[in-house]
This record gives structure tokens, C-alpha cells and sequence, in this order.
């Protein structure tokens, strides 16, 4: 696996990205080939940094904990209409509109979102992008553009891109993910996964495409929680891959994936939490819980305007992961996804 190195700023990071669906393969340009060395984006990124840093005063000291907020499909155009729509609530209605809380803040900007391949990103390869520093293509998480679509193997390390979440855990922070999407979904899985394929979900994710038999790509909900016991927190919705279809799941395996994860943090000595339920969340004492895997949906959350008061929201997810991880000594790396506005806009739902 390629490793990065990561340096902390005080910074709290509003990403802003498009998404498409995957398009075919006589559509693609072919991509340049030094750009798919991730050593490339490192180098680019580094030179940038370093020209950027003659014009500000550098920080005294690193800052210790770090949040990296996403919201997905939020362009200008969705900030604007976010502004008309908090006047109308605010009964602002011809007045300034009111700004939204981020733009309060010191530094702004815009930047390019593009793979190996389109022009406009997939949710896939910009995730590899924002959380590995190296552009893949449209579709992949975690691996550089030597991969394929679809590749139905084992991947090799070197094939392998690091992440800013693994490169926290080695630096000994806490590390968290929260989002309004399935947690396995594309923009959480760019943090943690290695695979060819961004709905290889879960194992009849995975069978649909490369069946059974042979060294098969392992899906992201098992790398998910096998191969990353170190995330202290996990919160989303997608309980549905990690349960068998007879526990209304979706896996095909018959594993209980999530009540594995349990047990094996059991083992280890931790203090962990397995939640399976939005109300219950909203009922449970946090105080003493080290590591938590909360699945609150068997999809995606709910739009916070169809949600019930008694059901969590991003907010209370977020509350949730950082007062566990505010217990780390060496500070954390929280990764938090508004996901469902990508969705609306897809589905054309302008509230």
C-alpha cells in the first residue's frame, strides 16, 4: 500500500462535488499514465502547499483534532437556493439573505472535481481523491488507475491507495465516520475501502458480478469492519449489509457481519456499542463507549424533512462522535457526509 503522510491543520474543510453515473468505456479518454501514480498528486499537492504557505502565516503549533464536513452534490447553485429557502423560513423573504455559517469563515475556495477518465466525478474516485490525495478512476475506491472497472480479484498493496483516516490511526488519533448515506456507500467506503466496484456492497453485491468461486474481491462491509477494527466510531445508515437476508439483510453468506465486529471488539477488551436502531441511539447513554458501530437504517437515513423528531439526525450523529472521540488523547480525524443531497437532486426533490 502506497502511504502518505498527513499534516494537521485548524481547519474545519467544507467539500463541495458533483456526481454522475458511471459511463462507458468507449466514452473514456485514456489517462495520462503518470497520473496514475499516486507519488504524481503527492508531488503536486506538496508543491502547491509549500507556494500557498509563502502567503500565510504558518500556525504555531498543529492543531490536534480535525474535522472533514462533505456535502455531497452542495454547489453554488444548492448553497443559493439553501440561502432563499432559510430567508422563507426566517420570514426574510426581499430582504439580504441571511449566509450560511460556513461562509463566515477566513478562507474559501473553489476547486476542480475531475477523475482519470471524466470530466465530471463519480462519488468513487473523488473520495480517493479528497481522503487519498491520488485521482482514480470513475467508479473505484481506494486503488489507482493500473485497476480496471469491475476487476473481479485480489487486489496488490501496491495497487492499494492510503487514506487521511489510516493515515490518522498510525499517527494514534481517533478516528470516526459519520453520514446520512448507507456507511458503505461511496463516499465513507473512499476512507477505508479497496475495491474495483462502488455498489460491491456486500457479498451478492460482489457474486452478481464475479460469482463465488476463486480469490473474489472482498465487499467493502466486511473490509469495512475486519479490516479496520482501529475507526472508533461508525455511524450511519446500510445495516442491510451486514445482516443475512433471513435477518432482513441483504448478504447472501449468512454472516452477521455487524455482531461479529461486536464480539471481536469484545475479545480485544474494548468498550464498544453495537446500535441497530435510530430511537434507541437517541435513548442511549455514550458515556464510557470507546468504539461504536451504529447502523440506524437498513438504507439510507431518512431526508431530514421526512424525518421523525424521535430519529437522529446528522446533528445528533456528530454530537454523538465527537464527545467519544474527544476522549482520545492525541486528538481525531472525523470524516462527517450530508450525503442525501446528491440524492434529492437526482431524484429532483428541491427541499
Amino acid at each position: 500500500m502506497k502511504s502518505i503522510s498527513i499534516s494537521l491543520f485548524g481547519l474545519a474543510i467544507l467539500l463541495t462535488l458533483s456526481s454522475t453515473n458511471a459511463i462507458s468505456e468507449k466514452d473514456k479518454a485514456p489517462a495520462n499514465k503518470q497520473e496514475i501514480l499516486p507519488s504524481f498528486w503527492e508531488r503536486l499537492a506538496r508543491e502547491r502547499i509549500q507556494r500557498t504557505n509563502t502567503y500565510y502565516l504558518k500556525p504555531t503549533k498543529p492543531a490536534k483534532n480535525v474535522i472533514l464536513f462533505l456535502g455531497d452534490g452542495m454547489g453554488a447553485p444548492t448553497i443559493s437556493a439553501g440561502r432563499f429557502f432559510k430567508a422563507e423560513m426566517e420570514g426574510r423573504i426581499g430582504a439580504a439573505n441571511p449566509m450560511m455559517d460556513f461562509e463566515d469563515w477566513p478562507f474559501h475556495t473553489l476547486c476542480r472535481t475531475y477523475d482519470l477518465h471524466t470530466e465530471v466525478t463519480d462519488s468513487a474516485s473523488s473520495a480517493t481523491a479528497y481522503l487519498g490525495g491520488t485521482k482514480t478512476t470513475t467508479g473505484i475506491l481506494g486503488l489507482t488507475g493500473d485497476v480496471k472497472p469491475k476487476d473481479c480479484r485480489v487486489y496488490k498493496e501496491e495497487e492499494k491507495i492510503d487514506s487521511v483516516l489510516k493515515a490518522a490511526i498510525r499517527a494514534g488519533k481517533g478516528t470516526g465516520l459519520v453520514t446520512t448515506s448507507r456507511i458503505t456507500h461511496a463516499s465513507p467506503a473512499g476512507a477505508f475501502a479497496h475495491i474495483a466496484f462502488r455498489d460491491w456492497e456486500c457479498d451478492t453485491d460482489v457474486a452478481h458480478d464475479c460469482g463465488t468461486k476463486g480469490n473474489v474481491p472482498k465487499d467493502i462491509a466486511r473490509q469495512l469492519l475486519e479490516d479496520n477494527p482501529d475507526i472508533n466510531v461508525i455511524i450511519g445508515g446500510g445495516s442491510s449489509m451486514f445482516y443475512p437476508t433471513e435477518a432482513n439483510g441483504q448478504r447472501s453468506d449468512g454472516r452477521y457481519v455487524a455482531d461479529e465486529w461486536l464480539q471481536h471488539m469484545q475479545s480485544l477488551g474494548r468498550n464498544a456499542k453495537l446500535v441497530n436502531d435510530s430511537h434507541e441511539f437517541m435513548k442511549t447513554n455514550f458515556t464510557g463507549v470507546d468504539y461504536l458501530l451504529g447502523l440506524l437504517a437498513p438504507s439510507h437515513m431518512p431526508y431530514d424533512a421526512d424525518r421523525d423528531p424521535h430519529e437522529a439526525s446528522i446533528a445528533n450523529m456528530t454530537r454523538v462522535a465527537i464527545e467519544i472521540l474527544s476522549r482520545q488523547p492525541n486528538g481525531f480525524f472525523l470524516f462527517v457526509e450530508g450525503a442525501r443531497i446528491d440524492h434529492a437532486h437526482h431524484e429532483n426533490l428541491g427541499k
